[in-house]
This record gives structure tokens, sequence and C-alpha cells, in this order.
């Protein structure tokens, strides 16, 4: 990794981009294809121009797009993570510990639990709680329904008890590991999924 300046007076890391990012944009891994950005001119002066994501990874944007009348005077975001459907589900909220008060979105699939973070819950104020996963909340689509599961390097409780396995969580729940109590909200329960 090396932070460089463009002949435009740009900085940049020349890891991520293969070229100022600010003066043309790399469009595809294979070949050297670039975009040149206009400068803006007349009416285009004052106004963001949106930039669509790319195909390589889902932030690398690819070319640029006129506002449309409706989008004039919005800034659009120049990069875009491709994130499909990640719809919130539930929320863990501290009730006890270094972060109580904080919530925690939960989404489909699985939500890791622990202080790393590269955690979907990252508890990095609780030194008593691994960088490992400690344990982890997952939801079920298909069955709408929530299970607190045990981690091989976790020591977590549930509602006072060791948790072992997964089992099935519902709103109310307490779970504990290190210093940090949660409490489970779930969203999606009888009748409602998205």
């Amino acid at each position: 990794m090396a932070i460089i300046r463009c002949g435009k007076g740009h900085y940049y890391d020349d890891s991520k981009f293969s070229q100022c990012p600010h003066c043309g944009i790399f469009l595809d891994g294979e070949d050297d294809k670039t975009v040149a950005m206009a400068e803006p001119s007349g009416d285009d002066f004052n106004k963001t121009l949106a930039i669509t994501a790319g195909k390589t990874d889902g932030r690398q944007p690819a070319a640029f797009v006129r506002p449309t009348v409706d989008e004039d005077d919005k800034t659009i975001s120049l990069y875009a993570e491709t994130k499909g459907e990640d719809f919130i589900v539930g929320w863990l909220v501290c009730i006890e510990g270094p972060e109580k008060g904080r919530d925690y979105r939960l989404h489909q699939g699985f939500n890791r639990v622990g202080r790393g973070y590269n955690m979907d819950v990252a508890m990095v104020e609780d030194s008593g709680i691994s960088r490992e996963p400690e344990f982890a909340v997952v939801y079920d689509e298909k069955g709408n329904s929530f299970y607190a599961v045990q981690q091989p390097a976790g020591n977590a409780y549930l509602n006072g008890t060791t948790l072992e396995g997964a089992v099935p969580l519902k709103t109310g729940d307490v779970m504990k590991t290190g210093n940090t109590q949660f409490e489970f909200i779930a969203f999606c329960r009888e009748g409602r999924v998205w």
C-alpha cells in the first residue's frame, strides 16, 4: 500500500486503484479501459453527478449517470456496496455492560457476536469478550424463527443457563457473555416477514 499523488495533485492508494479515482475510473480488472471524468460546464457546474456501481466487486464505480429532474440538487453516493436483500429482522439491546443502552441490528441468516471488528455485532468495549464469536443469533427465514447458537470459542448464557447447541429465541430472552447482557427483540414474528 502506498499513497501516491497524481499529476493533478490528488492523493490515492495505488493498491486499491490502478489510477487516480478522481481523474479517471478503472472499469474492469481484465482490461485497462478508463472513463475520463468530464469537467463540469454550463448548467452542470453546480450539480452532483452520479456514478453507478461497477462489475468488479460492487464498490468500483463504472460510469457516469446524468441526474434526472427528480434527482436535481441531491447528492448521490459515489460508491455503493451491493448488499441484496439485507433486511432487519430484529435487535440485540445491551442492557448491562460497557455499551449499555446501545442496540445492534440483526439481519437474515447468521449474526456473529464478539469483540472483533469483523463480527456482525461487535462489542469492542468489553474486554471480557473474545475477538472470536462468542455466540450467534440466526434468523431462519423459511421458519420465521430465531436461534441462539453456541460458537466453538464462546462462553455465553441464555436466560441464566449455559448456551449449548442451537436454542430457539423469543422476544425478551436475555443473553450474557463477558461483562455484557443483551435483550433480544424480534421484528420478524407471527405474520411479519419480508
